[in-house]
């Protein structure tokens, strides 16, 4: 049994899936939710990021994951922790429910996968969600002004950035994450906007 740091939120892991990790903490840390909030986390896997997201009350809480034995984790971790969520054997491409937030840890890797299991060849590599298709879906089930919540390698900043304006979503907020033993940041969490506004409202940088 682990728990999410720094809450009393339980978390069962799945030895043969991808784990909670630092980018876990940082993104479910930094997604800022109101309470009449729809949250949809994609690929959702054990649960944490709407672990999180029940902190801040909002709405409601779907987690979609492509594995039935990772919705079958994360529902036992939200029972674990009395969430109310709804959870969904799906691809994001299938889903169609319109929300107000979505929030993702995608995949970013490429490259060869070989040596690595299904559950975490989906989790890690982004020939199975990549960026453009994430953006164009989310477009369609958020309303103006809806939000996305995501984690990306800050040295792909840019890129992303393109694709977000490519789809009519603006940046608005930027958290850089640094660790302790290094002088370059690593990775980036990105606050978008549907049809937003241009121009980001603030940057922040954490030491982890």
């Amino acid at each position: 049994m682990d728990f999410c740091p720094n809450t009393n939120l339980k978390v069962k892991q799945h030895p043969d899936m991808f784990h909670m990790n630092t980018d876990s903490y940082l993104l479910g840390t930094f997604m800022k939710l109101k309470k009449n909030d729809i949250v949809l986390d994609v690929g959702t896997n054990n649960g944490v990021l709407l672990l999180y997201a029940s902190l801040q009350k909002p709405k409601a809480l779907i987690g979609l994951d492509v594995f039935e034995e990772a919705i079958s984790l994360a529902k036992e971790n939200m029972m674990l922790n009395q969430v109310d969520a709804q959870l969904y054997v799906s691809s994001f491409q299938d889903f169609n429910q319109k929300v107000d937030v979505i929030v993702c840890n995608p995949p970013y890797f490429s490259g060869d996968n070989r040596n690595e299991n299904h559950f975490l060849k989906v989790a890690r590599h982004e020939e199975y969600l990549d960026m453009d298709t994430l953006f164009s879906k989310s477009k369609s089930l958020l309303n103006d002004k809806g939000r996305m919540f995501l984690i990306y390698p800050a040295s792909r900043l840019q890129e992303l950035s393109v694709i977000a304006n490519n789809h009519g979503f603006a940046i608005k907020n930027l958290e850089f994450a640094m660790k302790k033993d290094k002088k370059r940041v690593h990775t980036v969490c990105v606050h978008c906007v549907r049809r937003g506004n241009m121009g980001i409202d603030t940057i922040n940088f954490v030491t982890v």
